[in-house]
């Protein structure tokens, strides 16, 4: 199998739980960055371990991995910090469910990590030797940083122009946006699978 097939499988997994915590009401803007965060993580990572396995330059490897791990660790700090806790300090509601999607106390956003996963341990056995873009503008890192302003934006046009929101509206705002990014970069690349 390719990894454009791995790629596609990944996609409408994601989508599909997306939608089902949503119709749960179980997502949040901290969901879905957490989401996005974990899964570039694990498919970095996998392509770390499956380039030190095919014994791949160290010097070559680190030029690649080091400046995307480190932001990948200042990401996950801003986001458990920012959108996990300080954004939803006042909403019990809204922290007892970042707590438990932080804690993986949340059954759907489980289920799309391991999805992700599986997925990544499936790729790395495949003999897809495609060489995977990394880096701090690849792909993956762009719908973080453009998914860090979104639920900036997003966090704060909620809270100072829809003073009283709707709790279905909310859960739309938190997911739907985030949606669509995915897709379009998805679509993007994988264009011209379809």
């Amino acid at each position: 199998m390719n990894s454009n097939y791995f790629a596609k499988i990944n996609f409408f997994g994601t989508l599909i739980l997306t939608v089902l915590a949503l119709i749960n009401k179980e997502i949040t803007i901290f969901y879905m960055l957490y989401l996005f965060w974990w899964q570039a993580f694990i498919e970095i990572l996998s392509a770390l371990i499956k380039k030190i396995v095919l014994k791949e330059s160290f010097v070559e490897i680190s030029k690649v991995f080091f400046p995307t791990f480190f932001v990948m660790f200042a990401y996950v700090l801003f986001i458990i910090i920012l959108f996990g806790f300080v954004f939803s300090f006042y909403d019990i509601k809204l922290f007892a469910l970042n707590s438990q999607i932080l804690y993986f106390k949340n059954d759907i956003f489980n289920l799309n990590l391991g999805l992700t996963t599986i997925l990544a341990i499936s790729h790395f056995f495949s003999n897809s030797n495609k060489n995977l873009d990394f880096g701090p503008l690849s792909a993956k890192m762009l719908i973080l940083h453009i998914s860090i302003i979104l639920g900036f934006t997003l966090n704060f046009g909620i809270k100072f122009f829809l003073n009283e929101v709707d709790s279905s509206l909310l859960y739309l705002l938190s997911a739907v946006p985030f949606i669509l990014l995915k897709t379009y970069f998805f679509w993007k690349k994988n264009s011209t699978l379809f």
